[in-house]
């Protein structure tokens, strides 16, 4: 595994070729038969120069940046994490394949997981999502499908973020071992 994960590898990479080059090589070593595909595939990668961000309008009509797009780079944690962050820095980045490019402005609305008993209670708290952006944590269920039922509600974007209560810290302070 530790093979597998040592590097950043976004389908469609050469290091995710890496990854396919070493699988291949392992299993025929166990005298499996190993057949490869190649195939086209319609992929979507960050812009690692240009990363998205995120800003808010303040009550004075000011704007302020409240993510550049990036992660911080750990003074803490397992080795491989931090040697894999330290040596290519594209695993600060964080984006979410086939997620549109573009801006949205709109007033924020907290979604929970973004499951349809979440959306649920907004609308039985008669709050709609029309031309407003969608916050919703990670987990619970595949985020193509938050954004899509956001989308049907009429939100203009969605910001999914990870939640501390639902992963640990990366210095794994919250774990009993």
């Amino acid at each position: 595994m530790h093979r597998i994960t040592e590097k950043v590898h976004v389908a469609g990479t050469p290091e995710q070729m890496d990854v396919l080059s070493y699988l291949e090589q392992t299993y025929a070593g166990y005298g499996l038969r190993v057949k490869t595909i190649d195939y086209d595939v319609m992929l979507s990668y960050p812009n690692y120069s240009n990363p998205n961000t995120v800003s808010m309008q303040l009550a004075n009509g000011t704007w302020e940046q409240i993510s550049n797009g990036l992660g911080e780079i750990p003074t803490s944690g397992p080795k491989e994490m931090l040697d894999q962050i330290s040596s290519d820095q594209r695993a600060l980045n964080w984006w979410n394949a086939y997620s549109a490019d573009g801006s949205a402005n709109g007033t924020l609305v907290y979604v929970n997981y973004g499951r349809i008993e979440d959306f649920n209670v907004l609308n039985n708290s008669n709050i709609n999502l029309n031309g407003k952006i969608a916050v919703i944590r990670y987990g619970e269920l595949f985020r193509g499908d938050k954004v899509l039922e956001a989308w049907r509600r009429g939100a203009v974007g969605v910001i999914i973020f990870t939640d501390p209560i639902d992963y640990g810290s990366p210095d794994l302070s919250n774990t009993t071992n």
